[in-house]
């Protein structure tokens, strides 16, 4: 066997090569034509970066959990392919089922408007083909297709009639009464779906550097991907969100509650303030009691702070020791002078958060999450322990301010007891006053932080269409039918070949 007789062989048997040739391009011009266009659909998002300065302490704990600040783009990636994610996108769009429709040359998807819609069994929970035959008269012709189970044939007189099935009773309806034509329903469990559009949709960065992120896919039905990956990126955005309000909702409450009371004893003290003036129609206090009452009430303020912080510690610590609230975030920025005590607490609400998130994509008994578990346990014994020592020393710190109090105290009493008592009364009231309008603050910018609605990623382009069709590729198609054109004839020179050796 050499070059010589594979020449000969071949100009004596040109019609092989002739008929081959055509018999691909005409198979090659069949699959072309009823193969339907792919084009691909891609989006572009840039993670959002805040400013480290000006960022309250809720946006830092935010940062240190990846929805903040320098976000971290595989992190981010991960989150967007999430199955959580995911399921709300088939939820949300209703992707359970597709319909198709048989046009001339192949298969026409008609998301969001479908000509039929195929009610289900509640108990149903596997994949399905529906093929559907409506004639001009309005008969129906339905074969059911179960994969990995069985097929059942149904004929319906009309739109609307439920028939009893191996799996239950199916209804099918139709947007028109005069609908007519061939029809394919693909019915999907959820789970089968999620993993469909998962392994569909491919999500990169722009480069190793960047904070931009591509979402591409090549679909044949680019109109339900482009609203696929729009969805995914509505509900990734709308969960940083939530997930941001919710340590703010904590915050709010507290404070809430702080100012319900404090309002409460403002109101009792001003109406005490007034009853006694009434009384014993103080109109004056002299320059003695004023002086005394300075000094007092700066040292009668400093105990009420100390006093508030505790008692803010005390609602940490029944926080942490109730069963019930076991997974609640706790406040923060809200009047704790020991740093190293608010920096427990923001790595104590970042490890809770960091196991939600984890939650949604993972089980229970997950090694990530058992890790996160044990985090928590341990950050809630330092925290206890946190809380016990800067209790002890605001403790300290308030005897001796208490002590520096009662020796004004003790030179107010000189003073007539009605004035004296007077002075009291106004001291606590301002104090009171200081209290409500520092927890008002408060409240109001936790208020901007709750209705603020920056979302993590900004979105460059929405999924947008390409116009060049990326299958199926002419060049390519022209190029395999002339190799295995021409490969054909040679093969059966070769099966000659090997026959004449044998013999």
């Amino acid at each position: 066997m050499d070059l010589k007789d594979i020449i000969i062989w071949s100009r004596r048997h040109w019609y092989l090569f002739v008929i081959s040739l055509a018999v691909c391009g005409v198979l090659g011009c069949l699959y072309y034509y009823f193969t339907p266009p792919s084009r691909e659909v891609r989006a572009t998002i840039m993670l959002r970066q805040t400013n480290d300065k000006s960022a309250s302490a809720q946006d830092e704990m935010l940062r240190m959990m990846g929805m903040g600040g320098q976000r971290i783009a595989s992190d981010e990636i991960e989150i967007l392919s999430s199955r959580t994610l995911m399921e709300q996108v088939v939820g949300r769009l209703g992707l359970r089922q597709i319909c198709y429709k048989k046009g001339k040359r192949f298969w026409e998807c008609q998301f969001p408007n479908n000509d039929i819609t195929v009610l289900m069994p509640d108990s149903f929970s596997r994949n399905a083909d529906i093929d559907i035959k409506i004639s001009d008269e309005g008969k129906w012709k339905v074969k059911i297709k179960v994969l990995d189970f069985s097929t059942v044939k149904l004929t319906l007189n009309r739109a609307g009639e439920q028939m009893m099935t191996d799996f239950g009773p199916i209804t099918f309806s139709a947007s028109s009464p005069d609908i007519s034509g061939h029809y394919r329903v693909e019915v999907r469990t959820l789970r089968s779906m999620v993993e469909t559009l998962r392994k569909g949709i491919k999500i990169s960065r722009l480069n190793k550097e960047s904070n931009i992120i591509e979402l591409t896919s090549v679909s044949s039905s680019p109109v339900l991907t482009s609203a696929i990956i729009d969805t995914q990126l509505d509900i990734y955005n709308r969960s940083y969100v939530s997930d941001k309000n919710l340590l703010a909702q904590q915050t709010e409450e507290f404070l809430s509650n702080r100012l319900s009371i404090i309002a409460a004893d403002l109101d009792n003290a001003e109406m005490e303030v007034e009853s006694y003036k009434r009384q014993y129609r103080i109109a004056s206090i002299s320059t003695a009691a004023e002086s005394y009452r300075d000094f007092g009430e700066q040292y009668q303020r400093q105990v009420a702070e100390v006093n508030s912080e505790m008692d803010i510690l005390d609602f940490i610590s029944s926080q942490l020791n109730s069963p019930e609230k076991e997974n609640t975030i706790l406040p923060s920025n809200i009047g704790i002078s020991d740093e190293a005590l608010q920096d427990v607490i923001l790595t104590y609400n970042n490890l809770i958060l960091n196991r939600n998130k984890l939650r949604q994509t993972a089980y229970n008994d997950n090694p990530s999450i058992k890790s996160a578990t044990e985090q928590i346990v341990e950050t809630r014994r330092n925290l206890t322990e946190g809380i016990a020592q800067s209790r002890q020393s605001l403790a300290l710190r308030r005897d001796y301010l208490q002590k520096q109090q009662q020796q004004y105290e003790q030179m107010l009493s000189s003073l007539p007891e009605q004035e004296r008592r007077y002075i009291e009364m106004q001291r606590d009231k301002a104090t009171k006053e200081k209290q409500y309008l520092y927890l008002v603050t408060k409240r109001e910018e936790n208020s901007m932080l709750l209705a603020a609605e920056a979302t993590p990623a900004k979105i460059i382009d929405r999924a947008q269409t390409a116009t060049q069709i990326e299958s199926p590729n002419i060049k390519f198609i022209i190029l395999l039918s002339l190799i295995i054109g021409l490969a054909l004839p040679f093969a059966v020179y070769m099966y000659e070949a090997l026959k004449k050796e044998l013999l």
